[in-house]
Formats: C-alpha cells, structure tokens, sequence
C-alpha cells in the first residue's frame, strides 16, 4: 500500500466511526419560493439574511418563516451577474453591518458595498472595493464571502 493511502484510509475508517446519528436533525422547510437564491447568512437571533441573482435581499424568521424585504438592490442580472454574495459583520448584533457582492447596473464589473440595516432597511451603502469586468460574451459569474475566524 502506498504512504500516501494510508492515512488516508485511517482518516476515512475514523471519520465513518465518528458519523452523527439522523435522529440529531430535523428537516424543515422555512420559507420557499425565491427567485434564484444565491446565498445566505445567519444572524445571531437565528434569523436567515438571504439574497436572489435579480437583486433581492430579504430577512427569514428562523420559526414562522415570515420574509421581510430589506433592499432592491439595482443590479445588471444578464449574463449570470447580479447579486452574488453576502455577509454579516461579525459584529452584526451590535453595528448592524452587512456586505453585498453585486454586479452594479452603473458599473461595468463586480462591487463588494457595506451595508447598515436600520428599520428593516438596508442604508447608508459604503463601497468597500470594485473592479472591472467584462460583459461583452456570456457567461458564469459568481462569488461569495466570508469573515475568517479573526473577523478579517
């Protein structure tokens, strides 16, 4: 057996020995029915912030599953651009910040903007960094973000 197998089949052996049980989960639908959803973020209340290609952000509550729209964002949605990414600030519950990665309809490229949530509303938008990209043939756009365990 090579070297490099070997661990690899420990790993796999005590990984399958570690499974977590089905009973532990419950699978439950909250909320439906979006126009292409392309991400999502947990708040600290459960509340799920989620955004759709066309430019859409809404709030789902982690029980009742009632959407609330907190921003239309004006975004170029051909050629799979649009609103491709979000994250909550890791200091969310007391800042109230948000960051959106989108392809903006004035801007021909992708932009990464800070958003504040006041009053079921997103506000005050801060663009953080933007760069260009090309819109002349299609296709396959796409992004994401996350904080690292250091906030960064």
């Amino acid at each position: 057996m090579s070297p490099f197998l070997k661990p690899l089949l420990l790993f796999t052996l005590i990984n399958s020995a570690c499974a977590v049980e089905s009973f532990r989960f419950e699978v439950k639908t909250i909320a439906e029915d979006f126009a292409r959803p392309m991400g999502m973020d947990l708040g600290p209340d459960g509340s799920i912030y989620l955004i759709e290609l066309q430019g859409k952000v809404s709030r789902i509550h982690p029980v009742t599953g009632d959407r609330t729209t907190l921003a239309k964002i004006k975004v170029f949605g051909d050629q799979e651009n649009g609103l491709l990414g979000i994250a909550l600030d890791p200091n969310f519950e007391t800042n109230r910040h948000l960051f959106l990665l989108y392809s903006p309809a004035d801007f021909v490229g992708q932009r990464i903007s800070r958003f504040t949530l006041k009053d079921d509303t997103l506000t005050d938008e801060k663009k953080v960094i933007a760069w260009g990209t090309q819109r002349r043939e299609c296709c396959h756009h796409g992004g994401m973000l996350k904080f690292g365990p250091d906030g960064c």
